[in-house]
């Protein structure tokens, strides 16, 4: 595992799991069970089930695709 640790308290895990947590406590973790929990506590979990949990327990579906999309593009790129 290789770690990272910027000057936020931000830090990248990578290897079979990779982690990034930002300074608002914000992390995604990708691999086979990828999620994001922001500052609001808004939870994004996809792979098998796809869903979107928010503070008001809303549950509402995304395109795999999109999700797939943002991971590989954004936070690849900031590793």
């Amino acid at each position: 595992h290789s770690h990272t640790y910027s000057e936020n308290n931000t830090y990248i895990l990578t290897e079979n799991n990779t982690h990034i947590l930002t300074e608002n406590n914000t992390y995604i973790l990708t691999e086979n069970n990828t999620y994001i929990l922001t500052e609001n506590n808004t939870h994004i979990l996809t792979e098998n089930n796809i869903h979107i949990l928010t503070l008001k327990t809303t549950l509402t579906y995304l395109l795999k695709t999109t999700l797939t999309y943002l991971l590989k593009t954004t936070f690849t790129y900031l590793l």
